[in-house]
């Protein structure tokens, strides 16, 4: 028997491009199951039935799009994602540098805008922390360390923090990856990540160890498609249970930045809670979304005419699928 696979090499310029997004889910459950599964070559890895959860977009940008691009001159690439809940909205950039051979994080940027106040933070790591080597291929390995030193006030004391952080990762898993969206050649990457805090306050200090083992999926010009994280000091690589929030998968939209087209196969059109959709060209679904990633509304196989739809309050977001690709807005209703 001749068996035959077809090894899976991922380089920097497989990143997802610049100018695209990435529709994520987040599971949001206070307990989540998962099934990790099995390392080595021609594996199947399945989450398509994963469609429940918080629903996001990570958007890549280039740097002179970003707000506080100023504080990260060596940036070439941005992650942008934001969300929004009864308290306010926030946003979230990070800062990436990318070369041939790796891509180092340089820092991030955080933005709340509630309704009484607007907090700022910007963290600039004092040494560019080392993401992934390239190429990745089944059984590349690489090891990171990095330290970060804050210090910051409450009242009257002075608190500060040193963080030593380690990693190893290797490539131990190629296959299959199935998500809502599709199945896609993926490699899987295991990482042991330990966190060393030391918080000193006055003349006490304590020290705290943290551990995790982290599971990441790639696939080519989509990126992170899967990603799972034990909880705390766990020590099974075959864990069943994941960290609070510690379990994204992609529904592997890869969607063209479209701002800006006049060649959309439709118009949107919002007044009071009225929106008027205007289908120019047969589409296959229509799901919208709110805030709260609850799908409100699915159609198929809409035909050119105009559609009506009265919505409350609130951000929505729109999911319009034609047969070569699929567009997603956001939209807000106020009357």
């Amino acid at each position: 028997m001749l068996l035959v696979f077809f090894a899976v090499t991922f380089n920097s310029d497989d990143l997802a491009p610049i100018g695209t997004y990435v529709e994520i889910i987040s599971d949001t459950s206070n307990e989540i199951s998962v099934n990790v599964g099995n390392p080595g070559l021609s594996q199947t890895w399945d989450y398509s039935d994963k469609t429940e959860g918080r629903i996001f977009k990570i958007q890549y940008i280039n740097p002179d799009d970003a707000e506080y691009k100023d504080s990260f001159p060596n940036a070439n690439r941005v992650h942008y994602w934001h969300f929004t809940d009864e308290d306010g909205s926030y946003y979230t950039w990070a800062f990436y540098k990318v070369s041939s051979d790796k891509l180092e994080a340089l820092g991030n940027a955080h933005k709340a805008e509630k309704t009484d106040t607007t907090i700022e933070i910007v963290r600039k790591f004092d040494t560019p922390h080392l993401i992934t080597t390239f190429p990745l291929n089944f059984n590349t390995s690489w090891r990171t360390s990095w330290e970060e030193n804050d210090t910051f006030s409450v009242g009257a004391l002075d608190i500060i923090t040193h963080v030593l952080d380690t990693s190893y990762s290797i490539v131990d898993g190629e296959g299959i990856l199935k998500v809502p969206k599709g199945n896609f050649n993926a490699l899987r990457i295991k990482t042991y990540d330990t966190s060393i805090t030391f918080t000193t306050v006055g003349n006490f200090t304590d020290t705290t160890i943290t551990t995790e083992i982290k599971y990441t999926w790639l696939v080519k010009k989509i990126g992170n498609s899967a990603f799972i994280t034990s909880k705390d000091n766990e020590t099974d690589d075959n864990f069943t249970q994941a960290k609070d929030d510690g379990y994204l998968y992609s529904t592997s939209y890869i969607l063209e930045n479209y701002k800006g087209k006049s060649d959309e196969p439709f118009n949107i059109e919002i007044k009071g809670n009225n929106l008027y959709l205007n289908i120019k060209s047969g589409i296959e679904e229509l799901e919208i979304f709110n805030i709260l990633g609850k799908k409100i509304v699915s159609s198929e196989y809409l035909k050119p005419k105009n559609y009506h739809y009265e919505l409350n309050n609130g951000v929505f977001f729109i999911k319009i699928t034609t047969d070569s690709q699929t567009y997603i807005k956001k939209i807000t209703v106020i009357n």
